[in-house]
């Protein structure tokens, strides 16, 4: 499935390996092209990797260009907090979709026209900018693993969304920074200390706010109704979403949108098997509104990601991250006034919970880099 290259590896791609560097590189820019090289590789951050014109490389020049012209900076710092607040507009209109889309087909249908849409896209977008689907040998079995578990987290998630509310959902795959935070520092060896444990504990106790098992808030009209399966299946999906971010850190030598189109081209055929053995008559779209839900969970996906590449590149990451949970605060607002859905409050404590300790970490992490 993967492109076969022996040693060219992808020409041409944004983000190459650095074994073959010319001798006129100095150390500095090669660390600065590994660094940017890492960052696209996670789903949270840059499909587009930015040029050396887009971001100042070093502190001093971010220093110069500021106090030459603090205005223009601002107001680029300005423009891409507007991008990312578009793209949780745009990722919280996805899971709207998916949410209408599920009313209609099973969760599996969903995964395959989100799939196959956003590979499409993808598709497109990869020829526009002349990226070749190459993928070097010693790459392949990671990024297979990176695919395998993406799309059982995408089913997980799709599975989730369609058996609870969607806010209930959505905040608790929100927990997948915390899980990253944890298996960062158990796989990639990273330091904990007090205040980030503090914050990841009190984000899971901001989840049994939104999950209200009975056994703690009884079985009374406080006590979630959502079916237990589903929301094991979205912690599920938290855990495989971590993973992946974890794992995309180890693939920082190939290109972030060869990887994502992988991701789709997999999924995609794993959930097309998938139906036929389950025996699922898949539905093709032809209603308005089922057309529009089935189509726009790929397609706001795929803006969204690309509003989310320019936020990140005209932000620093530790605020673009935080920025992310706009997305919570969309799907609560489509939730209620498009779904007709009722949020309880607690699950809007525990949104808070659970988005100020993924705050504090972000923000803390992202000034020790």
């Amino acid at each position: 499935m993967f492109g076969l290259s022996k040693s060219d590896g992808h020409k041409g791609a944004a983000v190459a390996p650095f074994a073959e560097t010319s001798t006129g590189l100095t150390k500095e820019s090669s660390a600065t092209d590994a660094d940017d090289s890492r960052e696209g590789n996670r789903d949270d951050l840059p499909l587009l990797k930015s040029s050396s014109s887009d971001e100042p490389s070093t502190k001093s020049e971010v220093g110069a260009q500021a106090a030459v012209n603090p205005t223009t900076w601002n107001m680029t710092r300005a423009q891409g907090l507007g991008y990312i607040v578009f793209a949780a507009f745009n990722f919280s209109v996805a899971s709207v979709c998916v949410k209408y889309a599920s009313h209609r087909v099973t969760s599996h249908e969903t995964v395959f026209w989100r799939m196959a849409v956003a590979l499409a896209m993808n598709f497109l977008w990869t020829r526009f900018k002349k990226r070749k689907l190459v993928v070097e040998s010693q790459y392949r079995r990671l990024l297979l693993f990176r695919c395998i578990v993406g799309t059982l987290g995408v089913n997980l998630q799709f599975y989730a969304m369609s058996k609870m509310v969607l806010t209930d959902a959505v905040v608790i795959i929100f927990l997948s920074p915390m899980f990253t935070f944890f298996l960062g520092a158990v796989v990639l060896k990273e330091a904990i200390d007090r205040i980030d444990f503090a914050a990841a504990v009190a984000s899971f106790l901001g989840a049994l706010f939104v999950t209200r098992p009975a056994f703690l808030f009884g079985t009374g009209d406080e006590a979630s109704q959502a079916p237990f399966l589903a929301v094991v299946c979205a912690l599920g999906g938290a855990m495989t979403q971590s993973i992946v971010y974890v794992t995309l850190r180890k693939l920082h030598a190939v290109d972030h949108l060869v990887a994502i189109h992988y991701f789709f081209a997999f999924g995609a055929c794993t959930s097309i098997l998938t139906i036929a053995f389950l025996g699922v008559r898949l539905q093709v779209p032809l209603d308005a509104r089922f057309l529009f839900a089935v189509f726009g969970s790929g397609f706001f996906s795929f803006v969204g990601q690309v509003f989310l590449t320019k936020g990140f590149q005209r932000e620093k990451a530790g605020i673009a991250s935080v920025m992310r949970y706009f997305d919570v605060v969309f799907v609560v607002i489509m939730d209620i006034a498009i779904l007709g859905e009722s949020v309880n409050g607690l699950s809007i404590v525990g949104a808070t919970i659970i988005m100020t300790g993924a705050s504090v970490i972000v923000l803390r992490r992202a000034r020790t880099k």
